[in-house]
């Protein structure tokens, strides 16, 4: 934040891709990923303590396999990405449900993957405002 020149900042929300969950395989671990995301956090409490983080958890691509494979260059289950982003939300959950700094956003299970999703992977607009809709409501509790 400091190399950006931002100031005066009191919150910070990270929301979290499907790019670190397999489509290709069951990931037996998330360490790596849990390492990246305290690191981040920690280097953002490390500018300014106060800081309130907000991490929204991952999203689910499209339902629609073949839509799905397309994204992906057919290379890919949707079930196993969805699988692998479920546990890893669950091992982001695990990780800073106790550190008082992050507040866990359920961005995850506001979106329709029906209906949401634009391009098979990332939310259109509608989408985009259940997602703020959903840190707004995180904010005010």
């Amino acid at each position: 934040m400091t190399a950006n020149g931002y100031s005066n900042l009191n919150s910070v929300y990270i929301q979290l891709g499907t790019n670190d969950a397999s489509a290709s395989s069951i990931m037996d671990s998330f360490a790596d990923i849990i390492a990246a995301a305290r690191e981040i956090v920690t280097s953002i409490l490390t500018y300014n303590a106060n800081i309130k983080i907000y991490l929204g958890l991952t999203v689910m691509p499209t339902l629609i396999s073949t839509n799905f494979a397309a994204k992906y260059n057919g290379v890919g289950v949707p079930w196993i990405m969805r699988y692998n982003m479920q546990r890893l939300n669950a091992a982001l959950i695990a990780e800073f449900s106790s550190n008082s700094a992050v507040k866990i956003v359920a961005t995850n299970c506001v979106l329709d993957s029906t209906t949401d999703i634009s391009d098979n992977v990332h939310p259109n607009s509608g989408g985009y405002q259940k997602m703020a809709q959903q840190l707004y409501y995180t904010m005010m509790s």
